[in-house]
């Protein structure tokens, strides 16, 4: 009895490997081999075919795993009643996922609701309206690696960040804004608020300074000149974000996910599973998360972990000693980008192909740029971090200036004086020496 209650408090605590082969199937479209969809094999059986994706990347993707159990774990339904429950399973979270995938580029956060619960055979008003914003927030978490609100006053982040992209004019420090998944916008839409395009003119090609600014942007300047502080992060919204109070930078650093985002939403002739419009020309496969925030963020930890002996040494410490996902030290994107003509659909109608390098747009940063540059700005001018540097700094600010000024000219008037009065000294010697020797 105690086990099917604490099982209806908590129903996604346990999670089998069969769940996560599910999980991946729906995120990313993993064509699984027979053996790994069979549920009669035993979980502990090493998948030996080449090309199922389970056998090859399935390792790689343990942070995320451990991220999962963790998330999905904590859900607390607000009822015990199996009919009462938005998530009653690991399958209805699924089934939201392929819900989401399929529509959540046109339709509402609340069109997608009562399609997936009136689907479900259930009267929409049986199911609490927390418990369904709180399901779908959950499964939104799990898509885009960011934690979800459906409004801005179910936020239980109260960190305050000082990053001059979310200050007011003022120079106020502001809340850090949760990424907010409103009632009446879709999923994209809301992506699409949460990670606005800035464009910063410093990391654009025809600026002179673009490719320096760039090569000192390193994580080993952040930490040996800027003094700050590296700390991973499972949100990626808050993906170099810096805490001025603390000297903490987030990075966010499960770029195993990254690439199967990439990856599932790459154009493929191979690819065995693809929906066909009513032309019958090939659509891409929609994405959890787009694909130019998840290759810009790629991007953005290869530009301050480069190649180089320091950094790399750096990355495998964080890697080692705090938590950071293993595939970092992969470096390389060539197989998830895309240069491939892609097919476009105007508003006429008209199909045509452009060229869309992703390379290009990624590295412009129109992203991350702002956070980029607030970087770059700790390094080329470090505010003062440890004790010694604040005591100084104290000490060096605009409203001491004259009173040093002042205290140099008496300083300076004293220092007169003295030679002053040693030069009357030395001539009354030397006149007392030149008395005696030519005396009566």
């Amino acid at each position: 009895m105690a086990a099917t209650a604490s099982s209806s408090a908590f129903p996604l605590q346990g999670v089998t490997i069969f769940q996560l082969r599910a999980l991946c199937q729906v995120l990313w479209d993993w064509d699984l081999c027979e053996d790994c969809q069979n549920p009669r094999n035993s979980p502990l059986q090493q998948c030996r075919a080449a090309q199922c994706p389970w056998g090859q990347r399935s390792e790689r993707l343990e942070p995320f795993f451990d991220l999962y159990r963790d998330v999905t774990g904590s859900y607390v339904p607000d009822f015990f009643g199996d009919e009462d429950q938005a998530l009653r399973n690991h399958q209805d979270l699924s089934d939201i996922i392929l819900l989401l995938r399929q529509k959540g580029a046109t339709l509402s956060r609340n069109e997608c609701k009562y399609d997936y619960f009136t689907s479900r055979g259930n009267d929409e008003t049986t199911i609490p309206q927390s418990d369904q914003d709180r399901a779908f927030d959950l499964v939104a978490r799990v898509m885009t690696m960011a934690k979800v609100n459906s409004s801005e006053y179910d936020q239980d982040d109260d960190v305050v960040f000082t990053s001059r992209d979310e200050e007011d004019q003022q120079g106020q420090k502001l809340l850090s804004p949760p990424f907010i998944w409103p009632p009446e916008k879709s999923l994209q839409m809301a992506l699409a608020d949460s990670f606005p395009v800035r464009v910063h003119p410093s990391l654009q090609d025809n600026d002179s300074q673009a490719k320096n600014i760039k090569a000192r942007l390193t994580a080993v300047n952040l930490t040996r000149i800027a003094r700050l502080k590296i700390e991973g992060t499972n949100d990626l919204q808050h993906h170099l974000r810096l805490d001025q109070a603390t000297g903490v930078v987030q990075v966010f650093h499960f770029t195993s996910v990254l690439k199967e985002h990439l990856l599932a939403t790459k154009p493929d002739v191979n690819r065995r599973r693809r929906s066909n419009d009513s032309d019958g020309q090939e659509k891409a496969p929609s994405s959890c998360l787009p694909r130019p925030i998840a290759l810009e963020t790629l991007y953005s930890i290869q530009l301050l972990f480069p190649r180089d002996e320091k950094s790399q040494a750096l990355l495998r410490n964080l890697v080692s000693k705090h938590g950071f996902d293993p595939d970092c030290l992969r470096f390389g994107t060539a197989p998830f980008e895309c240069r491939a003509p892609l097919p476009r659909r105007p508003s006429d109608g008209v199909i045509t192909e452009t060229v869309v390098d992703e390379k290009h747009q990624a590295l412009r940063y129109p992203i991350w740029g702002s956070r980029l540059m607030d970087l770059f700005d700790e390094i080329e001018n470090p505010k003062p971090r440890g004790l010694l540097d604040a005591w100084l700094e104290r000490r060096s600010k605009s409203r001491h200036v004259m009173l040093a000024t002042l205290a140099g000219v008496a300083a300076a008037v004293l220092l007169g004086l003295l030679s002053l009065i040693v030069s009357v000294f030395q001539a009354w010697v030397a006149w007392q020496q030149w008395k005696s020797q030519n005396g009566p």
